[in-house]
């Protein structure tokens, strides 16, 4: 579960994310074992999985937008095949 108190605002265009939380998107052929290799790289930890979609919650270590950006650029620069997607825990809305 996901800790409220690190959401921030994105001053430029509104987007309200966690600021140590990523999603990465896997493809199906990708295993759990490419999974905690992503984390180990990132130095996080799994906290959420959707298995339908092959989805992984990382919590990183940062308070940082720009650190959680260089994460995700990171992840990014594998060129990885068996990764569709990687982004900011985006929030849609809170209760």
């Amino acid at each position: 579960i996901s800790d409220l108190r690190n959401i921030v605002t994105n001053e430029e265009d509104g987007s309200r994310f966690l600021v140590n939380e990523i999603v990465v998107n896997f493809t199906s052929e990708a295993t759990r074992e490419g999974a905690d290799a992503i984390v180990r790289l990132v130095d996080g930890r799994i906290t959420g999985f959707v298995p339908f979609a092959n989805i992984y919650q990382i919590e990183v270590q940062t308070s940082d937008i720009a650190r959680l950006e260089q994460l995700i650029n990171q992840i990014e620069a594998l060129n990885n095949p068996k990764i569709e997607g990687v982004m900011k825990n985006y929030i849609l809305h809170t209760l």
